[in-house]
Formats: C-alpha cells, structure tokens, sequence
C-alpha cells in the first residue's frame, strides 16, 4: 500500500532528524548492452505485422549501479560491473576517469560481495560518517540488500 509507505518513509525522516533533501539518495542497478542503441524506429509497409531486426550475438553486457539524490544535487559516481577477471586498460573510454569504479565479475551481475562494495563506493562519494547528518537510501529489494552484513 503506497500510502502506508510513506507513512513509514516520512516517520523514518522525522526519527533520524532527515531534514534536507541532499541527504535522501535513491539508487538501482540497470543492465546494458555494449554497443546496442537505446531504441529505434523502422518505418515499414502496413501489411507486415513483425519485423526483426539481426543482432550480433557477441555484445558484451554490463550491469551499472546509479544513485541519485532527491535534490538533485551532483550525484555519486557510477559503480560499473563488468564480465571477466581484471579491467582491460582498453574497455576505459576516456569519459571514464573520475571517481567511477569499474568491477570485474565472472557474471557481471550483483552479488552480495559486489553490493558490499558499492555500498562501501556510496558511503565514500556520500561522505557518510557517524560524525555527519544521517541519509537515507532507498533502494530495491534484490536478494543482495537484504544480507546482515549490507
């Protein structure tokens, strides 16, 4: 019930004192295919009902964790999986050498190992500490959010 979650949401804000919406940080993994435009369009004859299109079957997939916060405020820097055991120097485009964290897996999907360090990732481009104001982060509930240790 939504109204219930923000119910929920909004005692939490008033409980940890989450006065400032720079301190509310949404974040998602999302899935992408190297080299694959986001959406195209085909004009076609009307009498033919499907169309397809051949793709090459050698695309590399990624996963990338995004933050945002709810002000709108510069977000944290994204935390990118990719398959394979080690970073090639060669997959690093030159847009990508600021803060962003490149990470390696056999799958190049989340684990709970993986959503540790992207935690560990936020809480430093957050500058998250018991000294400062509290945050919030909002989140999905993927099997990797719910372990003890996250």
């Amino acid at each position: 019930d939504v109204k219930k979650w923000f119910d929920e949401y909004h005692k939490v804000l008033r409980i940890f004192k989450i006065k400032h919406a720079k301190n509310v940080v949404n974040f998602d993994e999302t899935g992408l295919r190297i080299g694959c435009a986001g959406s195209e369009e085909m004009i076609v004859p009307t009498d033919i009902m499907e169309f397809y299109k051949a793709s090459l079957e050698n695309r590399k997939s990624i996963t990338v964790c995004e933050a945002i916060r709810a002000n709108g405020s510069e977000p944290p820097p994204p935390f990118v999986i990719v398959p394979g055991q080690k970073v090639i120097k060669a997959w690093i485009a030159q847009e990508l050498v600021g803060e962003e964290r490149i990470r390696p897996t056999t799958t190049r999907y989340t684990n709970n190992e993986v959503a540790l360090e992207y935690l560990d990732h936020l809480i430093l481009h957050l500058q998250a500490s018991p000294s400062k104001p509290w945050k919030i982060l909002l989140l999905d509930s993927h099997e990797s959010h719910k372990t003890d240790t996250f």
